[in-house]
């Protein structure tokens, strides 16, 4: 082949070759990371992130997945077409955040052609909150019945009033409410008789006369758990960091339902911030220790406790762990 041939031989596959690159399907977004400035805490924030896909190729959005569950997303299409677009709204759920910049992250998983690929994108912001809500999101582990304590606090000089209460989750119901000063504490009962065996989902909604604070949700995950034949007294445990306290702790009786021996062979936590001992007695029983460790810019948590027992062998109960931080 004769030098000059070669060269243009040599720019066709070059050409060629861009222009199979350029063809490829990918997803764009004109700002992947999106800053939110200040954020009042306790209200629900929303933005729209505009996805582009400027290849030749359709574009099928796969997941999106969430870095964590204060984020919420929907979906109103699954395919963005060659030189087409589509809008993924997102809402930003900021009851619970520590005060002080935050970053939220979220993946967009999707397939080009025969490639899956990832699109990274965040919002970014500052918490400052006016009013807290303790905690933020209700677990209850349930056999027979157990209560929970929600407190609302509102720091400003003219406080919010809470005018109605209403949950939807079955088996939960509302018990009590009671205001004091800046604070409103709202008693939750879960009766185990009412529920099937697993975990059930549904959300507490606290309404008051602030414009600006409305509506408060708050999830519910109820877990009602097979009769155990280790009992434990109390069934969950609350911890209360007093300001500049380095720890809280409590302890928990198990004790057997025929008042034969109880012996731990181990126990897990869901959070290596809580510390767990035990001992034998007294009498057939058997104690815990929990004791969870002051951590900054912590203001609530929920986990759980979960005791394996040598006697009665095989058995197993889960204690339920709320953790509330002064403020």
């Amino acid at each position: 082949m004769r030098l000059p041939q070669f060269r243009q031989f040599v720019v066709a596959i070059a050409l060629f070759a861009c222009c199979t690159v350029s063809a490829r399907s990918e997803l764009l977004v004109a700002s992947p990371s999106i800053d939110l400035g200040v954020i009042r805490g306790g209200r629900n924030l929303t933005h729209r992130f505009e996805l582009f896909n400027r290849g030749a190729e359709g574009i099928e959005i796969l997941d999106v997945q969430r870095g964590c569950g204060c984020l919420s997303s929907k979906l109103s299409q699954r395919v963005i077409p060659p030189g087409g677009k589509m809008s993924l709204p997102l809402e930003l759920r900021t009851l619970g955040q520590a005060d002080g910049p935050h970053t939220w992250d979220l993946q967009v998983q999707y397939r080009a052609g025969k490639e899956t690929k990832s699109l990274a994108l965040s919002l970014r912001g500052t918490v400052q909150s006016e009013i807290t809500v303790q905690p933020a999101i209700l677990g209850l582990h349930v056999t027979k019945t157990v209560q929970q304590e929600i407190t609302l606090t509102d720091v400003r000089p003219t406080p919010l009033r809470v005018v109605d209460v209403d949950v939807r989750a079955a088996g939960v119901k509302v018990t009590g409410i009671a205001r004091a000063g800046k604070t409103t504490k709202i008693t939750v009962t879960a009766d185990g008789t009412q529920l099937a065996v697993g975990r059930h989902e549904g959300v507490l909604t606290i309404t008051t006369d602030d414009a600006d604070y409305g509506q408060l949700s708050i999830p519910i995950v109820v877990t009602k758990a097979s009769e155990s034949a280790v009992r434990c007294v109390p069934e969950q445990v609350e911890l209360r960091l007093l300001q500049g306290a380095p720890s809280a702790s409590t302890v928990v009786r198990l004790r057997s339902a025929n008042d034969q021996p109880v012996r731990i062979a181990k126990i897990k936590s869901s959070d290596p911030s809580l510390n767990c001992t035990w001992a034998t007695g007294p009498g057939n029983d058997a104690t815990v220790r929990i004791q969870t460790l002051a951590a900054k810019g912590i203001t609530s948590s929920q986990g759980f406790v979960e005791v394996h027992f040598a006697e009665p062998q095989g058995e197993s109960v889960r204690i339920p762990v709320a953790v509330q931080a002064a403020q």
